[in-house]
């Protein structure tokens, strides 16, 4: 269950800081709960879209702009990737 967490926690807190503010620290809290969502959804958009109560047009237009600001675009593999790692991260710096 904790095996994402055991590599995350196992970086120095600077390394931590530094990819938190290069992939997510320009984000506002609501694309952060957005992005959580639709990772939970499996990157599924019509159950995000669903779940969050948007059009899937309004979706796609909020994840494309996410990929703008940070420059990893979650409608794509290999930079969700990263943007999903980010996010646990936080978590697991919340749970401390």
């Amino acid at each position: 269950k904790l095996d994402l967490e055991l590599l995350l926690g196992a970086a120095r807190r600077e390394t931590r800081e530094a990819f938190l503010k290069k992939t997510i620290g320009e984000l506002p809290p609501e694309d952060l709960e957005l992005l959580r969502v639709y990772f939970q959804e499996d990157m599924s958009l019509q159950n995000t879209s669903r779940r969050l109560f948007l059009h899937k047009n309004s979706l796609q237009s909020k994840l494309n702009r996410i990929g703008r600001l940070c420059g990893y675009n979650p409608r794509f593999f290999r930079q969700a990737a990263v943007l999903y790692m980010a996010l646990k991260l936080i978590e697991n710096e919340e749970r401390g």
